[in-house]
């Protein structure tokens, strides 16, 4: 029940001479194991790629090496000089149990510890892959575009967005929605938030502006009064934001509109007489836009004759 070297000694009993006899026994003490790192390091959470803090056991006793199970990939334990050291960078995530077991001549000993190791955070498109690369006109909504936030995200950040656009967090689910209120190409970056290693996805919102309108020729040709086969001063307005065409209802015969690179002239000379209010409305993708005037075709002064025809000669 101990350890130790023992030198006996065996002597007869009798009424003569004794004799003796002498021997030894030797008995080994069972390996031992200690930890000799901090406490904490027998129990302790990481993130994945992340290195280990070492553990390391002081093997004694009749131990002369020891082995080690239940390590995650990327972990391992070696043996050096009466110490049994467990390092290394974990490459996947779980919750690993490991149990150190001596390696000796007499009864073994072992101890045990965990490595939980977390997984970096994760975040992948849940909505129509469309969703993140969509045009669409100002103050028109956007399709909801969904992330599913995994790993050990615990929430998700957004930059980019426009103006009436914004993003929300709830129950690993990230959820971009609203209505654009400014016009431009915005390039927006998804960021998770967690213990780990953050994850990134990113996407476009193209916001196209309505259709424009606006008078270039002079102010008062958008309300000219002028004689029946005089031609009209030449009306034109400058068609912008997302426009691409226009069209002209109410003038009177012989003036029509013309679209060209973004101008639409209204030009010609009236045939008929009359007050003529027109409209001109832009054609495009997102909402028209609108401008009105008015022409008055004044009529030729005439004369007749009145009284009885032979007055006249």
């Amino acid at each position: 029940t101990e350890s130790g070297t023992f030198n006996y000694t065996v002597t007869t009993v009798g009424p003569c001479a004794e004799a003796t006899a002498n021997g030894t026994i030797t008995v080994q003490p069972n390996s031992t194991i200690n930890l000799t790192s901090a406490a904490a390091t027998e129990e302790q959470i990481l993130c994945i790629n992340t290195p280990i803090t070492n553990i390391s056991y002081a093997v004694g006793g009749t131990g002369n090496d020891a082995t080690v199970t239940g390590l995650p990939a990327g972990v391992s334990g070696n043996y050096s000089g009466g110490v049994f050291t467990i390092s290394g960078t974990p490459t996947e995530s779980g919750t690993f149990n490991y149990i150190v077991t001596t390696v000796g001549p007499c009864a073994e000993e072992t101890v045990s510890g965990t490595i939980t190791v977390q997984p970096n955070s994760s975040i992948s498109l849940t909505s129509a892959a469309v969703t993140e690369s969509q045009t669409l006109c100002i103050n028109t909504p956007i399709t909801n575009i969904t992330y599913a936030v995994g790993g050990t995200a615990t929430d998700a950040t957004v930059i980019g967005l426009p103006d009436g656009v914004t993003g929300t967090y709830i129950a690993g689910v990230f959820t971009i929605s609203g209505t654009p209120t400014e016009s431009g190409t915005f390039i927006y970056i998804v960021t998770t938030v967690g213990p780990c290693a953050e994850e990134t996805v990113s996407g476009t919102i193209t916001v196209q502006p309505n259709s424009s309108i606006s008078l270039t020729s002079a102010a008062a040709t958008e309300a000219q009064t002028l004689c029946i086969n005089t031609p009209i001063t030449n009306i034109t307005y400058a068609v912008g934001g997302t426009a691409t065409d226009a069209t002209v209802t109410g003038l009177p015969t012989g003036v029509l509109g013309n679209y060209s690179a973004g101008v639409f002239t209204i030009s010609g000379t009236p045939s008929v007489t009359g007050t003529f209010n027109y409209v001109v409305t832009t054609v495009g993708p997102c909402a028209e836009a609108m401008a009105n005037g008015t022409i008055t075709v004044q009529p030729n002064s005439t004369i007749s004759l009145t009284s009885a025809a032979v007055t006249e000669a």
